[in-house]
């Protein structure tokens, strides 16, 4: 029923846009791809989530991470509720390498969005127990910490969560004694401490 009536919708919105007219192999081809996420969607939804309760949608939170002076922000595509914890959900069209996207071989965290997501969670509600990255293009949950197979288990996400405040920190005090620009030390940028979430990693040497 849902998704009848986001197709409903979305013809009402083509319509009202661009006309009734409007080129009938695009308008019909916008129909089949809405209709063949929801449709996806709510069976992955049902899958992963009948026994949860929606918590709350787009929450911009805001949490003290025990770091003097600084203060972080997110907002968070949504949080779930089961059982008296949260469920962490960030929605992606490419979830892409997975671990490899989040964390290098040698185990240092690059990608720091979840583990910031919880830590906002953590400060603001409670108890985080799993964090998960959906992927519309693919219909599927993807399981960062906590739950069926993550990617990382609770020793791993404790590790990830101490690497977020040890990096906030530095950039913190690199900030307060004003140094601004981008670290260039003695061998290049390889040995830099912030080097996995510098964009100057990209440039060309």
């Amino acid at each position: 029923l849902l998704a009848v009536d986001t197709i409903a919708l979305l013809d009402d919105v083509v319509a009202s846009c661009l006309g009734t007219k409007f080129l009938p192999p695009v308008r019909n081809y916008l129909r089949r791809q809405v209709e063949e996420h929801v449709v996806a969607f709510l069976k992955t939804e049902e899958q992963w989530y009948d026994d949860t309760r929606l918590f709350t949608l787009e929450d911009s939170l805001e949490t003290d991470p025990g770091i003097p002076g600084v203060v972080l922000r997110g907002r968070i595509d949504r949080i779930s509720e089961r059982q008296g914890s949260y469920i962490v959900v960030d929605y992606k069209t490419n979830v892409g390498r997975k671990v490899a996207g989040m964390v290098t071989p040698e185990g240092a965290l690059y990608s720091f969005q979840v583990p910031v997501y919880v830590l906002l969670v953590e400060g603001n509600y409670g108890p985080v127990s799993q964090a998960l990255y959906y992927d519309i293009n693919k219909a599927n949950y993807d399981s960062v910490f906590g739950g069926e197979k993550p990617w990382f288990d609770d020793e791993w996400r404790e590790n990830l969560l101490l690497q977020t405040k040890e990096t906030v920190a530095a950039m913190s005090q690199a900030i307060g004694e004003s140094h601004y620009e981008t670290p260039v030390p003695k061998g290049g940028c390889d040995p830099c401490e912030l080097r996995s979430i510098c964009r100057e990693k990209y440039r060309v040497r």
